[in-house]
């Protein structure tokens, strides 16, 4: 019975363990994005670029050169209405400077005006698949479970 009970507490505490570490680690990448490589990390608002990005994701950019985009790149902008990620649908060199084209995945059709060089902040290298917390199941697996092991 006592050796049940210890096998029961290990994997208890196992559980725990792997829980805080996956609510842990997207966190402290994201406060200090320089320790997987990237200059800035973002958290995904909107659905626009599902299915490759999902609301809660979490996506890390490096500042990227204009010249160095290419149409297929994610980049993340900032316009007067705020701060978006989308994909390089177009590019075109003007003799102001680069403009680019962009679109959600999830979108119909592009967005409806050029981005300007100067409103790019960077360009998404990677992202973690971070929106599961927000749903049901991902409650459940990362707040219930461990109140429950407690």
């Amino acid at each position: 019975m006592r050796g049940k009970l210890k096998v029961l507490s290990l994997v208890a505490k196992a559980v725990l363990l792997s829980v805080c570490l996956i609510v842990l680690i997207p966190n402290v990448i994201r406060l200090c994005p320089f320790l997987v490589g990237a200059d800035e990390s973002f958290i995904v608002l909107s659905g626009s670029m599902k299915p490759t990005l999902s609301p809660g994701d979490l996506a890390f950019t490096v500042k990227a050169d204009p010249s160095d985009i290419k149409v297929g790149d994610i980049v993340v902008v900032k316009t007067e209405s705020g701060v978006y990620m989308h994909r390089v649908v177009e590019k075109k060199e003007t003799d102001k400077g680069i403009l680019l084209r962009l679109k959600g995945d999830g979108n119909e059709d592009p967005d409806s005006s050029y981005v300007a060089d100067s409103q790019i902040i960077g360009k998404t290298i990677f992202s973690l698949p971070t929106g599961y917390l927000y749903t049901r199941s991902g409650y459940i697996l990362m707040v219930a479970t461990p109140l429950m092991l407690l």
